[in-house]
């Protein structure tokens, strides 16, 4: 189990940018959803890790209950795999790759390699873990205690399938780990302790226990999570219900497509083609068991709609995309960080638009001074929020790639929210330009109302630059930057001008050379955000 576990944790790390990937390719198409959860499952060897990750999408609202069912079954066909791996008679190399292992992960200094030594570690583990088990169970064979304990689980009629389907069940819901559940089943059936029918009952109730894990997971979660994991559920006990019916048939199908005899047994007492008939059985059962309900995926939806009723609540939360469930896979969680890093500069971007009404505007808008100061509270919050989740997710001891992004971002926060301070600063000047009755001379409202359109195209820019990390935009940025530089002190020495012509009062010109100070300021810290979003800060 510690194997299993560390080899998972392993790949996880590994294989993290490609799952973030594969994730953002996800539509409503079922069947690419179903490749989409093969794919993952098979990258991280993990079907619970695979739907702990869903439960977490849905309850973030980044996918749709559609997408997630879809996905749900291709995890089920990926966790088959771990089966195929068991049945690689690999035990005679256990020890060597788990030395090696232990050597990488203990000793190497370089990241990559300490996640590979981590991988071949738990690999290793696994591999002679089974090995030791089924050198202990050999002895049992011919215990008169353990022999007909075993026997109750066998395939003989309707009651004993049923009974080993529990047991599998069980088993599995209390390891929360099939793949664990169906090596202690392969290591008995080589033992020669349970004939392949047993085995075959015992690994159907393994794919019902498997989904007690997104069902615990989505405890406390919003309804899209909590349908996902019913619609698991559903997906699984439907197609076990079918297959016992069927069972016999089923049993037979698996032992005329695989070579040898399902429980055919050698000299020494072992059965050497069962585990391949295991591992055929868990797989097969798992494709069919998608083909056949792939199409009625609408159907699962509503039943599961119906065990979880209500109304999909709109998110109240500041925080849409974030959820610490996955801090355990870097690179989603850095991605998420990044998504709602932009939603904050969208609030911050519309502050600033705001504040030109406010400054300009000969009547003040009240409604509009609210709501401007109620979104620099909400991007305080953010700031908070996101920070926090950035300073968990180094915590965790990212990978190096991950950790300089997750540096990168904090500085984008942070100057984000510096801009909409500035934003409030800027809408408290208007509050003051009308209880000082302060008008501005036309030259200036004028060259004051460019600076603004100009820096609010300049936010826009280096925005896009954090969106999409391109170097060849920060060009542009610097051209525009030194242009927008260059109005201001323009405006600036014109403004200067006006004052030494007595064309303009003192009161007037303190507020204007507050908003433009402000305006140079925002430009900075959107120069920042530039830079940064590309590494050069």
């Amino acid at each position: 189990m510690y194997g299993m576990k560390q080899m998972s944790s392993g790949l996880q790390e590994l294989a993290g940018s490609r799952i973030k990937r594969i994730f953002d390719m996800v539509s409503n198409n079922r069947v690419l959803g179903v490749f989409t959860g093969l794919s993952v499952t098979a990258l991280i060897q993990s079907s619970s890790a695979t739907t702990v990750m869903l439960v977490g999408f849905l309850n973030a609202g980044l996918m749709e209950l559609s997408q997630a069912v879809g996905i749900v079954m291709g995890a089920n066909i990926g966790t088959t795999i771990t089966s195929w791996i068991i049945v690689i008679k690999v035990t005679r190399y256990a020890l060597p790759i788990l030395g090696i292992g232990v050597a990488m992960y203990l000793f190497s200094k370089n990241r990559k390699m300490h996640t590979w030594g981590q991988i071949l570690l738990g690999f290793g583990m696994l591999f002679f873990g089974l090995k030791l088990m089924e050198t202990a169970f050999y002895p049992l064979r011919n215990s008169p205690t353990f022999v007909p304990f075993f026997a109750q689980f066998g395939a003989d009629n309707i009651g004993q399938i049923l009974r080993s389907v529990f047991a599998g069940f069980l088993l599995t819901a209390i390891v929360q780990s099939s793949s664990t559940t169906i090596g202690i089943t392969i290591a008995l059936a080589n033992q020669g302790l349970i004939t392949y029918p047993a085995a075959a009952a015992l690994v159907l109730g393994e794919n019902i226990g498997t989904t007690i894990t997104m069902e615990l997971a989505s405890i406390g979660t919003n309804l899209m999570a909590k349908r996902a994991a019913r619609a698991h559920s559903l997906f699984n006990l439907i197609g076990v219900t079918y297959m016992i019916i069927a069972f016999h048939w089923f049993v037979q199908f698996v032992d005329f497509v695989v070579p040898g005899g399902m429980d055919l047994i050698t000299d020494d007492g072992t059965k050497p083609y069962i585990a391949a008939h295991i591992a055929a059985g868990h797989s097969i059962f798992n494709i069919f068991n998608t083909i056949i309900l792939v199409p009625f995926a609408g159907v699962l939806i509503r039943l599961a709609t119906w065990m979880v009723p209500g109304e999909k609540a709109p998110i109240e939360k500041h925080l849409e995309f974030i959820d610490y469930t996955f801090i355990s896979t870097p690179p989603i969680a850095l991605g998420q960080a990044k998504k709602e890093t932009i939603k904050m500069s969208q609030i911050v971007t519309n502050m600033f638009k705001w504040t030109e009404n406010l400054i300009f505007e000969p009547v003040s808008n009240r409604e509009l001074y609210d709501r401007l100061f109620k979104y620099e509270n909400i991007t305080d919050e953010i700031q908070h929020e996101i920070s926090r989740f950035l300073a968990r997710l180094l915590q965790s001891s990212p990978g190096a790639e991950v950790a300089e992004g997750t540096r990168r971002y904090l500085r984008i926060v942070d100057e984000y929210e510096s801009i909409g301070d500035y934003c409030e600063r800027l809408a408290k000047y208007g509050i003051r330009k009308e209880q000082q009755m302060v008008s501005f001379s036309e030259e200036a409202t004028v060259g004051l109302s460019n600076a603004h359109h100009e820096l609010l195209k300049y936010i826009e820019l280096c925005t896009l630059c954090f969106i999409e990390e391109k170097e060849r935009i920060l060009t542009e940025i610097n051209s525009k930057g030194k242009s927008l530089q260059k109005m201001m002190k323009q405006l600036r020495a014109a403004h200067i001008d006006r004052l030494n012509r007595e064309e303009c009062n003192v009161v007037a010109g303190l507020l204007y050379t507050d908003i433009l100070t402000a305006y140079q300021n925002i430009r900075s810290h959107a120069l920042n955000i530039a830079e940064a979003a590309v590494g050069l800060k």
